[in-house]
């Protein structure tokens, strides 16, 4: 399982570890030695049992795959170029915190830099929805760009 994505997960939800260790079934000193396996071994990856991992991304609402994959380094340098180039989230961490928030600054961003269809898959239809809401964020012409998109999904009534 990926250390950093369920840190991640846990900060957007606002968990500790004590939660973390209900929701799993498990004692928060287990939780405990996940951290610090991890950490100790200069790895992402800890080894949990199938059923606590289940348990888990039932809890929180996520695929169990989501859970075990992590992004390679070069892939977290291309996100950090696209979405941290002026410093306004720390990290990736917290950018994915923000969006997890629904933070309007963070979907702009995404929108911006992904589209509005590919961030559909990320934060779901609030990218229709709060479309004017969020705009005001983006770069203008991609502010217009997207809004075409968005009035023409709507005409559609797909969203």
């Amino acid at each position: 399982m990926s250390i950093e994505t369920l840190k991640i997960l846990m900060s957007a939800r606002r968990l500790s570890q004590a939660e973390l260790a209900r929701l799993a079934n498990v004692t928060r000193q287990a939780v405990s030695r996940w951290f610090a396996v991890g950490k100790s071994a200069g790895r992402d990856e800890i080894n949990i049992e199938t059923k606590t991992l289940r348990r888990i991304s039932d809890a929180l609402g996520i695929r169990a795959d989501d859970l075990i994959s992590s992004t390679e380094i070069s892939e977290k340098r291309e996100f950090e170029t696209a979405l941290l180039w002026d410093r306004a989230y720390g990290s990736l961490e917290e950018f994915a915190v923000a969006l997890a928030r629904q933070e309007l600054k963070a979907v702009a961003r995404l929108v911006q830099v992904y589209g509005m269809f590919a961030s559909e898959k990320i934060v779901g239809q609030m990218v229709w929805r709060d479309f004017k809401r969020f705009a005001k964020h983006m770069h203008p012409t991609r502010r217009v760009e997207c809004g075409k998109i968005c009035e023409l999904q709507r005409s559609l009534g797909s969203s």
